[in-house]
């Protein structure tokens, strides 16, 4: 039996970077010697685009080769670094710091969801314009929705039906909300990107954010195939940078004058930590312990006979 795993996503430059330490370089030295390999033989003159068909082919085969070398390297690295992987178990909100704070790599397994921020800002843009859209069809598909002949009770009654159903469906916000939700998008997570995973328990989700230049498939493509709600299990492994509630060190010189007048250094000092609890807004929950993890790779895996 051989475990198989499908790359979703593979942060090569971090792969790399670790293999070639626990090897000495050897992972530089290879990917150098796997490409050089590719670049002999003799061009085709007629010219593609500004490109012989030779430096084509051999950029394409590149590119699909040095994935199949980087699944390799990080096959081989998780291989290496296995007992120093840790996989979370009896994980709580009373233990979480204790167990994971000086973990350097973690393994978690589950079920995903997909944040994708930018798909968010649309539909909190649009999100009243698709609730008409939504309930004029619920409602069309379940009465002779033609306007031709319709006397205008008749059209007016149709706008009393769709209209309750919005209100019952819940197909439309009030849009001064909707615009504030979207410019907290803007200012604290424009582009972000995450899978949310849950814990042993409910007390515990790990927020996983991800880089996109690292998937294997675009973020629509992801979302077609997959959708919000990916139903195989998902293996993540990545390195924790944030635990909440984690004592953090804070200036309490209490021995400052209260008279002495603050340099533009310390009302630029005093503005960060402002905002650093703005940020606490948008990223922390007060509902569960959410764990920050950057991932190294995200894979399905699947054990085959062979």
């Amino acid at each position: 039996m051989k475990n198989i795993r499908d790359f979703i996503y593979l942060d090569k430059d971090r792969v790399n970077s670790l293999y070639s330490q626990v090897n000495e370089g050897v992972a530089e030295a290879i990917v150098n010697s796997y490409v050089s390999s590719k670049e002999t033989g003799e061009k085709v003159t007629k010219p593609i685009l500004g490109q012989s068909t030779e430096d084509k082919v051999g950029e394409y085969s590149n590119v699909t080769e040095n994935k199949i070398l980087h699944d390799h390297i990080y096959n081989k690295l998780e291989e290496i670094l296995k007992d120093n992987i840790y996989i979370p178990k009896d994980i709580n909100k009373n233990n979480y710091k204790e167990k994971l704070q000086d973990k350097f790599i973690i393994k978690i397994k589950g079920k995903v969801k997909i944040h994708n921020y930018n798909r968010m800002k649309m539909y909190l843009k649009e999100f009243n314009n698709i609730g008409e859209i939504v309930a004029y069809s619920i409602y069309s598909s379940n009465t002779d929705s033609s306007e031709e002949n319709k006397s205008g009770k008749q059209k007016y009654e149709d706008n009393k039906q769709i209209k309750e159903i919005i209100k019952e469906k819940g197909l439309k916000q009030d849009q001064k909300t909707l615009d504030g939700l979207n410019k907290m998008i803007e200012l604290f997570n424009d582009d972000g990107f995450e899978l949310i995973i849950q814990g042993d328990n409910q007390e515990i989700i790990y927020r996983v954010v991800l880089d996109t230049a690292y998937l294997r498939l675009n973020t629509d493509m992801l979302r077609i195939l997959y959708t919000q709600n990916p139903i195989n299990e998902w293996t993540i492994v990545g390195q924790i940078t944030y635990l909440p509630n984690i004592q953090m060190n804070k200036n309490t010189n209490n021995d400052q004058d209260v008279d002495e007048q603050l340099g533009m250094r310390e009302a630029y000092k005093n503005m960060i930590d402002v905002t650093a609890s703005f940020e606490d807004i948008f990223f922390i929950s007060n509902k569960n312990i959410e764990i920050t993890v950057t991932p190294i790779a995200i894979y399905r895996e699947q054990e085959i006979n062979i």
